[in-house]
């Protein structure tokens, strides 16, 4: 339950006195049971300022009581009520109007909207063509089939033994085309390729196939096959007479951080097993260290698996404390500074500047025109010298998720190539040279985990 719930429980409790007041029956346990019930329910999800609003108004009806001015005193606190609600459905007016429509929508959509698939005959007929163009496409359909199936024969076998024992590779087969349409392709082309080495740009798969890995990993392959390979083979001479210790350090570690501080321009420094946790880290840590509740991302951002980062598809936990908000908008803006007290951090994906309130594609290599990018960039830059104005005037910390954008767009990243500091940067990817990774880079009290104020 979130602060509109405190004033909606207050408004009802103090509601029993206009109830009283036209005749109907309203007995003063009704009121504490309601009062006590508000304090149960609702007083854990308060943050510091929120507890207090509660604590005053509390002295207030308890103080009304004592000295007899219990009519007065819930008339006073109706009107409190009322006051608080009106602007918390300014605020949320506000938010509406800046928010991105599919991260209001899919929540509901998902529930409503069934999954249907078009069958073998309808698959060819969805724009209802002459019938022998339906006919031409169901040929074309299955030569490529068996040229496929000739092509990859082990890969495809392969694929078939995982297909009811890997997980990833359902999710990965037939989702990036239209839902009616995804059973059919699953069905006739399995994209499930093997590779067993590496040679330069190339993969070679198990049946022989050079391929140009045109997608660079996924993001991790910015120095090239080779260069990770070494950089592996270099690692694992280094800790070899290690092992798999777990708690100790490594003297490596000082050289690791001493990198990283310079090349984030951060105090601290904190290392994770991938992305999303890094990503989970520095939301976790920003919360606690600003005493704030909400983290604000931007529509279409990816920011990895956590469904506390996820405001659209696949995700059944809709988080209650995530704003999804408009890119380039002045709404947002506007939103930011509204709830200002209210706000953690604003997490930006710097990869966003090619294709702002939009997911980004699936080959990220395609991630915009060549002939788009540059006015795109710039305006994104003017964009994110703005937001880092507005977070800084209003004390809310930017975040930057860098695990793909780190050491791709410049040396030092998104903050380079923009020429914009943010308050914590996320690393991941391409990092650990080819070995799973997170980091986490941000300044000494937003990397605190621990309040010296408080006992726990």
């Amino acid at each position: 339950m979130s602060e509109t719930g405190l004033y909606v429980s207050m408004l009802s409790a103090t509601s029993f006195v206009a109830l009283g007041a036209m005749g109907i029956i309203v007995s003063e346990s009704m009121i504490f049971a309601l009062v006590g019930t508000l304090l149960v329910v609702v007083s854990p999800t308060l943050n510091s300022k929120q507890s207090v609003r509660l604590i005053a108004l509390l002295i207030l009806l308890f103080t009304g009581y004592v000295f007899g001015e219990k009519e007065n005193t819930l008339l006073v606190l109706y009107l409190a009520s009322c006051g608080f609600m009106a602007k918390r459905v300014f605020v949320v007016a506000m938010t509406l109007r800046a928010s991105t429509p599919a991260s209001l929508m899919f929540p509901v959509i998902s529930h409503i909207v069934p999954r249907w698939s078009l069958d073998n005959h309808a698959f060819f007929r969805a724009d209802s063509p002459p019938e022998y163009i339906a006919e031409k496409r169901e040929a074309a359909f299955e030569q490529l089939y068996k040229k496929w199936c000739n092509m990859f024969p082990k890969s495809i076998q392969e694929s078939r033994y995982l297909a009811d024992k890997f997980s990833d590779l359902r999710f990965c087969a037939g989702n990036r085309v239209f839902i009616p349409f995804q059973e059919k392709l699953s069905k006739w082309c399995d994209p499930c390729t093997v590779v067993d080495h590496a040679d330069r740009t190339d993969l070679i798969d198990v049946d022989g196939h050079r391929l140009t890995d045109v997608s660079g990993s996924y993001g991790v392959n910015v120095c090239g096959y080779d260069a990770y390979k070494r950089f592996m083979s270099e690692g694992l001479e280094l800790t070899k007479d290690v092992g798999c210790v777990l708690g100790p350090l490594h003297p490596l570690i000082r050289e690791n951080i001493d990198m990283l501080r310079e090349i984030s321009g951060k105090d601290e420094i904190s290392f994770h097993m991938s992305g999303t946790e890094a990503v989970m880290c520095a939301m976790r840590l920003v919360r606690f260290n600003t005493g704030k509740k909400y983290v604000v991302v931007f529509g279409g951002a990816y920011h990895g698996w956590w469904d506390g980062v996820q405001s659209l598809a696949g995700n059944e936990r809709v988080p209650s404390d995530l704003l999804t908000l408009k890119d380039l908008s002045e709404a947002s803006m506007d939103v930011i500074k509204l709830r200002s007290d209210e706000i953690a951090a604003v997490l930006v994906n710097p990869l966003q500047a090619f294709h702002p309130n939009a997911p980004p594609p699936s080959d990220l290599s395609l991630a915009s025109n060549i002939r788009e990018v540059s006015d795109s960039s710039k305006e994104y830059k003017r964009w994110l010298e703005r937001m880092r104005q507005v977070c800084t005037d209003c004390n809310v910390a930017l975040v930057f998720d860098e695990v793909y954008t780190g050491f791709r767009l410049a040396p030092g990243g998104a903050q380079e190539y923009f020429d914009v500091m943010a308050d914590m940067v996320v690393y991941g990817k391409t990092l650990g040279g080819g070995i799973a990774n997170g980091i986490v880079c941000g300044p000494r009290n937003l990397m605190c985990r621990t309040d010296p104020k408080k006992t726990a």
